[in-house]
């Protein structure tokens, strides 16, 4: 009988410690898995923490995630490098190489700099434009070859959500060699000399709210559901 209780117990025992491997090691398999996918869809981090929570953990099993928290520096996807990018989802869904999941929360930081390094690889006709950043304005600067003459440029807009999570810079004002000039002539005129980033190509699921332009620098916000935003 004390034999039975002595078995009873040691393999109580042994459920509780595989329970509690279980627990621990699940999230941490999870977060390798989201880390792969987010390497996946970029070129390069610099640095990338996730965290996984999800109880019991046995639902990871199972491909079901309660909270995941994503926070990395120096990402780089297409050209665009993100200084600082957080993101916070919940109830996650994951799926071969890909997962989906409620965007709760998003900050992410761009700076000039950066943008000015992706409007030389990716728009190689606007070579000569540079990008200045003013709280609440965007200004992109350069020269331009107008039929025969060059002429200095200057486009004053804003960079605002065109379609999905893809921003693009809008023109509203126009300046040639201080010589205003109609926006719609213009406009027409430029309509393929603008520059855009599509955060879709990141293949994660994300969502905008709003984008906010500071000195030298812009960020892109998701609120979800009233949540504090994604901390750096």
């Amino acid at each position: 009988m004390r034999r039975r209780r002595g078995y009873l117990w040691y393999l109580i025992l042994l459920v509780l410690i595989i329970i509690l491997g279980l627990e621990l090691y699940l999230p941490r398999m999870a977060e390798r898995r989201i880390g792969e996918i987010f390497r996946a869809g970029t070129d390069r981090i610099e640095r990338l923490d996730i965290q996984v929570s999800s109880f019991p953990a046995l639902e990871i099993l199972l491909g079901r995630l309660d909270r995941v928290a994503v926070e990395s520096r120096g990402l780089e996807f297409k050209g665009l490098y993100l200084d600082a990018f957080a993101v916070k989802y919940r109830n996650i869904k994951l799926k071969e190489g890909s997962f989906e999941g409620e965007n709760i929360a998003l900050d992410i930081l761009i700076t000039e700099e950066a943008l000015n390094n992706y409007l030389r690889v990716n728009y190689p006709e606007l070579d000569s434009f540079k990008i200045e950043l003013i709280p609440d304005q965007v200004y992109l600067s350069g020269v331009l070859k107008f039929f025969e003459a060059r002429l200095k440029l200057q486009l004053a807009g804003e960079l605002a959500i065109t379609e999905g999570n893809k921003i693009s810079f809008i023109p509203q004002n126009f300046l040639f060699e201080d010589i205003s000039i109609s926006a719609g002539l213009i406009r027409d005129f430029m309509k393929d000399k603008g520059f855009s980033f599509d955060l879709d190509e990141l293949d994660v699921p994300l969502n905008i709210d709003e984008i906010k332009i500071g000195r030298g620098e812009l960020r892109i916000i998701g609120k979800g559901n009233n949540e504090r935003k994604a901390e750096f």
